[in-house]
């Protein structure tokens, strides 16, 4: 006899619904999916972080074509690598991207230009088959500000067919070329497997902001002995009372009582939260979100070890280079399917390179070499060590100056970081040693 067995019901995460006044379908019931994605990962500091990630590894250090990287495609100067950039850009949320694409009477790609995939719905009735671009789908949207765009189809009768359609080539408006990695459907964001994860996470932030804002006070219940004499008196009171509490409250409050039966009462409320269960959990997200998307702890400045060096980076970087190569793959079909119909052929070279440690370095800039030893100067650039001395050494501080105190600052208070994390962040962006930083961030515990 077969057993049934029974599996928790799960809802679709995009559900079907026609929006029939902008004749579309809708992105979800409230036709706002992406923008809602993209609220969640920018609450979420470690989904954040690793959509960041995806992207930058995507878009690689860009083309290897130099002709091809700066090639600009359109009026405003967008260049082919910024192009690829803002793709990847959108393609590490959405799993999708959208690329406005202008044609000429000779039937050649005259001009690219990017469109955010957000802005993007599917038309329905006598829209359909096309796309529907709006800038604010959530706002007050009127029908006549909605542009419906044809797909891209580089066929010349095709689109001369258009063009005609439309009343010639100077009311053309062009085709989006749209890419879904779910096919004909819109497609699941790349953290939605992990909402719930990401809420979490957002949710015990919002709590630890809250505890300091209350300077981690357990809640009470103020027992005022007697009435008091009018309202006014009564929401004075408690404006006092509000303004004792809080990181920026007054340390000392004044009750005055006539006699030992006026003294008010406080009654305290136990909180039920556990700081070691609250840590647990905010580990335990923060490991399922990064474990998600494939990514090396160290790429986040987590590590057993509490510190790392630089070939474990290079190793970190080699494996995340190769679990998104399909990736950098899919970009590199679509920028040759588009440049090989372009106006200006430049190459026949479509390939993304991967990115390097180095280049990885090198993208702080020269202004930041400053807070870097020579000899790890040198090994960016794949140059021998030097002795090295410190006769040449300044003040922290010195070097870098108010702004650069400033962000080293906020770091070192940032409620959303672990302490090796912070520790690790100070060693890579500031170059301060593996000790100074344990200092400056465990104090006194280090000793």
């Amino acid at each position: 006899m077969s057993k049934v067995t029974n599996l928790p019901g799960t809802e679709p995460r995009i559900k079907k619904v026609d929006v029939k006044k902008y004749s579309i379908a809708g992105y979800d019931v409230d036709n706002a999916y992406p923008q809602r994605i993209m609220e969640l990962i920018n609450a979420s500091s470690t989904a954040k972080q690793a959509v960041g990630i995806y992207a930058d590894f995507i878009a690689g250090e860009g083309f290897a074509d130099l002709n091809l990287y700066k090639l600009k495609v359109n009026s405003r100067g967008l260049t082919a690598d910024d192009l690829l950039n803002r793709v990847a850009s959108d393609f590490a949320p959405f799993k999708g991207f959208a690329i406005h694409v202008n044609w000429n009477a000779a039937f050649e790609i005259d001009s690219l230009y990017y469109t955010p995939f957000e802005n993007v719905r599917k038309g329905i009735e006598d829209y359909a088959g096309r796309y529907a671009v709006h800038s604010d789908w959530r706002g007050k949207v009127k029908k006549e500000e909605i542009e419906y765009v044809y797909p891209f189809n580089p066929d010349p009768a095709v689109i001369q067919a258009q063009v005609d359609a439309e009343g010639g080539w100077d009311k053309y408006n062009g085709q989006l070329y749209y890419f879904s990695a779910d096919y004909e459907a819109y497609p699941l964001a790349s953290c939605d497997a992990v909402i719930e994860p990401m809420k979490a996470e957002i949710a015990s932030d919002k709590t630890t902001t809250s505890n300091l804002e209350n300077n981690f006070a357990l809640k009470n219940i103020y027992v005022n002995k007697g009435e008091f004499q009018t309202e006014e008196e009564r929401r004075e009171f408690i404006e006092g009372l509000k303004a004792f509490m809080g990181p920026e409250g007054e340390q000392v409050m004044v009750a005055e009582c006539e006699t030992t039966e006026n003294t008010p009462e406080v009654l305290k409320i136990e909180s039920a939260l556990n700081d070691k269960l609250f840590a647990y959990t905010d580990d335990k997200v923060l490991k399922k979100i990064i474990r998600h998307y494939k990514q090396p702890g160290i790429l986040h400045s987590i590590t057993d070890g509490g510190y790392f060096n630089q070939q474990q980076l290079q190793d970190a970087m080699n494996y995340y280079n190769g679990i998104t190569r399909k990736d950098r793959i899919l970009m590199e079909r679509v920028f040759e399917e588009l440049f090989l119909l372009f106006k200006e052929q430049v190459t026949d070279d479509f390939q993304i390179k991967p990115l390097t440690y180095n280049k990885y370095m090198s993208d702080f800039g020269p202004e930041y070499f400053q807070y870097l030893t020579r000899n790890e100067i040198r090994a960016s650039i794949n140059q021998p060590e030097i002795e090295d001395t410190d006769a040449d050494k300044k003040l922290l501080v010195e070097i870098l100056g108010v702004g650069g105190t400033q962000a080293l600052q906020s770091i070192l208070v940032d409620p959303s970081l672990s302490s090796d994390q912070k520790i690790n962040t100070l060693k890579i962006i500031f170059g301060i040693s593996d000790d100074d930083a344990r200092s400056m961030v465990l104090g006194n515990e280090t000793n």
